[in-house]
């Protein structure tokens, strides 16, 4: 309906361009209210033979910005950011899809012909739903519909408010299907957003108990209803002990008034009775009137009546007194139940603030744990980043330390079980046979403990950490030490733990640490047995590698000669257990005597190598390899330095890559028996060398 009225008076205003051409100042244009979202079509007011339809928004026709235009039936939304927001049809109208609260405002619309120019300008407004309007009988507040209680007679007003409702909306109230309020004037109160708050009081007369509705109505006949039902108020319907008390009162008052009555007139019988037997004394004349006598029956009668009426007056008003105790006891009770609901009410209230005041701080709270949470993780991510650029320059500098020592150092351990020897002179580094002086890196006496000589050798496995290639050869005769050097004592004291076991620990305290600031550490083992067969005909050499222990683990394939192959296992290690575990695996290889398939065996050199890969951000960061190896023999040591050929000991085949190049360095143990002169000194004359030709 309020879109008819408006088109008709579009119509109305289409009909005078040339009017509005010469006036265009003329500020009495229509406002067209819309639904947010729907699709609003504004008509160009002005009309006739227009060659183009230009649209434009603003407050007034010269500052407004374009929106949309169409020359000779094609449109144009150059001008217009918000493609496809608006469409113009060839009569000029303009159709804005999905109207906001961005839309609203005045549009001008300009028509040009070869013969006239004019525009006319229409505003557009949102206006809102009912149904987000709110309707209420203040009466009943806080609820919109209740019942009401009401005496016979008596006048009510009745006020029925409508908050946020749109334009055109009607106010009306009803007593069934009967309307009651024609006539009755509505406040209205315009809003902001262009809704209204409407009021209505109405004054009715309480007779019977009746059903009132009051109800909102807008242009499209949309409806919103309250509802109040008038009761009679009656003394059964009454809640209130007071209320009961007072009826209690009246009662016994009522009963003492009647028993009052009685008495009276029981007194004044009884002074008839008396005057008329007085009288008969008097004249002592026999009472011969049969009235009289009558009526002395039923005096006498009537007294009897009225002694019943007191006693059963006096039951009565006891039974009144003991209901007005028990109604005063329960009124006593439910003041005193009331009195403390209202205190819970007034604690609940203050925890139901403290409550809220506990959220809102909690909220606060953790709006700061979270932004401090949140630097908390920068300055970790910085301070993990700044502390893995360290360990980098760490790594170089030591890098740089390690490039600066001999690519093979000399040591020398005096076996633990020899005897001394007369011929043999120990100094602090230095050993002197007969005219003969010795030179070492370190010497290591027969009381040397086995944490001593791990602590000679950190750096270096701090640089097979650090992604370079170490090794460290154990070199000697039989029964000199080597095997306890290298692995300790089998199932002895941690004291007596060797190189191996005390290394593998070492790698393991840096490789959580390393995790701790960012890096990625994987660690991979393997340990290898050379053998030679003992038997009749041409001497046979062979890699033994382990089944066990049964961890992770992956193959490699090395080519001998003889075409021999052998799949050597890669352990993957995630524990100082696992390692543990692989050592076991390799002392049962070693300590393999007397079985089967080792018979005629002879074993001549073991490899144990742990292999360090530090990855950062998945990528690799360094490899490093460190190479445990007991060598019997110095052809095969010599062997091991050369450039890597199918030798005879296959031992250089497979170490070659891990002792040779600038990455790599390395120690010579040499141990020896002083009671052994001759034999010690052919050793440490063979391994200085052996030195020699490894450091050209």
């Amino acid at each position: 309906m309020m879109h008819s009225l408006m088109l008709l008076t579009l119509v109305i205003l289409m009909s005078q361009c040339k009017a509005i051409a010469e006036d265009k100042q003329q500020e009495y244009w229509p406002k067209l209210y819309f639904r947010k979202g729907e699709t609003a079509y504004l008509p160009c007011i002005p009309q006739g033979d227009a060659n183009a339809y230009f649209w434009k928004k603003g407050d007034t026709f010269g500052s407004s910005e374009d929106v949309a235009s169409i020359l000779h039936g094609i449109p144009d939304d150059s001008s217009n950011g918000k493609k496809g927001k608006y469409v113009i049809f060839e009569n000029g109208t303009l159709a804005i899809s999905s109207v906001t609260s961005e839309d609203e405002g005045r549009y001008f619309c300009r028509i040009v012909s070869e013969s006239n120019e004019c525009y006319a300008s229409l505003t557009v407004d949102l206006i809102v739903d009912l149904e987000a309007s709110f309707l209420t009988i203040e009466e009943c507040s806080p609820r919109p519909s209740c019942t009401l209680f009401s005496s016979l007679h008596s006048k009510l007003n009745l006020t029925c408010t409508a908050y946020s409702v749109p334009p055109l909306t009607t106010l009306r109230w009803f007593n069934g299907t009967k309307e009651i309020s024609s006539g009755v004037p509505v406040t209205k109160e315009e809003n902001k957003d262009l809704s209204f708050k409407l009021s209505q009081v109405i004054e009715v007369t309480y007779g019977i108990p009746s059903s009132l509705s009051c109800k909102a109505t807008d242009i499209q006949n949309h409806e919103k209803t309250v509802h109040v039902q008038l009761e009679t108020l009656e003394v059964s319907q009454c809640q209130s002990p007071v209320v009961a008390v007072a009826i209690s009162v009246v009662l016994v008052i009522i009963c003492i008034v009647a028993v009052a009555i009685s008495v009276s007139k029981a007194m004044m019988l009884r002074k008839e009775k008396q005057d008329l037997e007085k009288g008969q004394k008097d004249s002592k004349v026999p009472l011969q009137n049969k009235e009289q006598q009558k009526r002395i029956d039923e005096l006498q009668n009537e007294k009897s009546e009225l002694k019943e009426e007191i006693i059963q007056m006096k039951e009565v008003n006891q039974n009144l007194q003991s209901e007005h105790s028990l109604l005063k006891k329960k009124y006593e009770d439910q003041e005193q139940e009331r009195l403390e609901i209202a205190e819970i009410k007034g604690q609940h209230g203050k925890v139901q603030d403290l409550n809220q005041q506990l959220q809102s701080k909690y909220e606060e709270l953790k709006s700061k744990h979270a932004k401090t949470e949140e630097v908390y993780n920068e300055l970790l991510g910085a301070f993990l980043k700044l502390k893995r650029t360290l360990e980098t320059s760490q790594r170089k500098y030591r890098s740089l330390e390690m490039k600066n020592l001999d690519k093979v150092t000399l040591s020398c351990r005096i076996s633990p079980r020899a005897t001394t020897s007369k011929e043999l002179i120990e100094g602090d580094r230095t050993l002197q046979y007969g005219e003969t002086s010795y030179q070492f890196g370190q010497l290591h006496s027969k009381e040397t403990s086995q944490e001593a000589i791990f602590k000679s050798l950190e750096s270096l496995i701090q640089n097979a950490i650090d992604g370079e290639n170490v090794f460290v050869f154990a070199v000697g005769g039989s029964s000199t030490g080597k095997t306890f050097t290298m692995y300790g004592e089998a199932g002895g004291s941690k004291r007596n733990q060797g190189l191996v076991p005390r290394a593998l620990d070492r790698i393991f305290k840096q490789k959580e640490k390393l995790e701790k600031i960012g890096f990625k550490v994987n660690i991979k083992a393997r340990y290898i047995h050379v053998c030679r067969g003992t038997g009749k005909g041409k001497e046979k050499y062979s890699l033994t590698s382990p089944t066990k222990p049964n961890l992770k683990c992956t193959e490699e394939t090395y080519s001998f000669e003889n075409d021999t192959k052998l799949s050597i296992k890669i352990f993957q290690i995630s524990s100082i257990k696992d390692a543990l575990t692989l050592l076991e695996g390799e002392t049962s290889l070693r300590q393999m005597k007397g079985k089967s398939d080792q018979e005629n065996v002879e074993k001549l050199h073991g490899i144990f190598q742990v292999t360090v890969e530090t990855i950062e951000k998945s990528a690799t960061f360094s490899t490093g390899n460190l190479s445990f190896v007991i060598v019997r023999g110095f052809e095969a040591l010599r062997e091991s330095f050369k450039k890597p050929d199918k030798y005879s000991t296959n031992l250089s085949h497979y170490l070659a890559p891990f002792v040779q190049g600038d990455k790599c360095r390395g120690v010579l143990i040499a141990h020896i028996t002083p009671d052994k002169f001759q034999e010690s000194k052919t050793h440490l004359d063979e391994l200085n060398k052996i030195k020699a030709e490894a450091m050209q």
